[in-house]
């Protein structure tokens, strides 16, 4: 394949293989909206804030909705406990893999969160982190 059959707008990827370079399509699905941050603070039980690293020296500061999670809010029942049950497992500072899907109604970014506790680079939280959103599908 070669870039004459990519039409303009498209995302490719570019490997270099031995002696040759091999160019493919990507999918904006699986490629696009994965962000590398550090825990700022757990805000309640399925929502935290990231300082989320945006490239080129770009950061944001954001609120993270787990998706698919639904704890109790704080001041009602099992709420508080959700809350420190997050909060053991992240502690500020910690390196997180984030992929985005959308806003909810408050603004805040729904997402699917990986984790490691020591510090890591995208490509080791892509392959060896703990996908949060599962586990704590498991304890609710």
């Amino acid at each position: 394949m070669d870039a004459k059959s990519f039409k303009e707008g498209e995302i490719v990827q570019l490997t270099f293989t031995k002696k040759t370079w091999r160019i493919q399509k990507v999918s904006l699905d699986s490629f696009l909206y994965h962000y590398l941050g550090i825990l700022e603070r757990v805000v309640d039980g399925d929502t935290l804030v990231a300082q989320i690293d945006l490239g080129f020296g770009l950061t944001a500061r954001q609120k993270i909705r787990l998706l698919g999670i639904n704890a109790p809010e704080l001041n009602a029942p099992g709420g508080q406990e959700s809350f420190e049950s997050l909060k053991k497992k992240l502690k500020p500072g910690t390196n997180l893999l984030i992929r985005t899907h959308t806003q909810d109604k408050y603004g805040r970014y729904l997402g699917d969160v990986l984790y490691l506790s020591k510090k890591s680079s995208y490509e080791t939280l892509r392959e060896k982190g703990i996908h949060l959103n599962e586990e704590l599908l498991v304890e609710y």
